[in-house]
């Protein structure tokens, strides 16, 4: 795991700190098929290797973008696929050589908040810095307010078997469930 730059070993006998990353891009991190971690920071700096080898420098996300959360793309046999929310509101798609911009910056979701999941491979739901989540899915951004009529901000999304996609707010600590169409109820 990581934090403010800085990676992590957590296990059951603890947390042990990984100076070796030190320097290395901090935002996020992936691991490939092959269990090689990718990891992504701000500059659209990115590495990839492993503990035991090092890492070397990796392609740069466009327009230097601050790369904050990645999620595996669902289904894919690459190496490394995965979705990247940028810091500004943009989506991207990354399969280790190329970077595909889905959302542009020029075009944001608003400000990436805290959390996203990627249900298929052109269906991918973030929180944002309002009330609403964005809902990048076939090529279409369509957003949606969870908490309708109210202003709290979505804090937490994901995916539980038998429920399908559920979000959160610290506020009252209560869940939504999403039931299509841009309408969610409560749990």
């Amino acid at each position: 795991t990581h934090t403010q730059g800085a990676y992590y070993r957590v296990s059951r006998g603890g947390v042990e700190p990984l100076p070796a990353l030190r320097g290395l891009p901090g935002s996020a991190v992936a691991e490939a098929a092959d269990g090689e971690l990718w990891l992504f920071g701000e500059h659209g700096r990115t590495a990839h290797g492993s503990l035991a080898r090092g890492f070397v420098a990796g392609p740069a996300a466009p327009s230097e973008t601050h790369v904050v959360d990645v999620v595996p793309v669902p289904g894919s046999t690459q190496a490394i696929d995965v979705f990247a929310a940028t810091h500004t509101g943009g989506l991207l798609r990354f399969d280790g050589r190329r970077w595909t911009s889905l959302v542009p910056e020029s075009e944001p979701i608003g400000t990436y908040s805290r959390s996203m999941v990627a249900l298929a491979a052109d269906h991918v739901v973030m929180t944002t810095n309002s009330a609403e989540v964005a809902r990048w899915r076939r090529g279409q951004l369509t957003r949606e307010q969870p908490y309708p009529g109210d202003t709290r901000e979505i804090e937490a999304l994901g995916w539980a078997p038998g429920l399908g996609l559920v979000a959160g707010a610290a506020i009252e600590g209560r869940l939504l469930v999403d039931v299509g169409d841009g309408r969610w109820t409560f749990l």
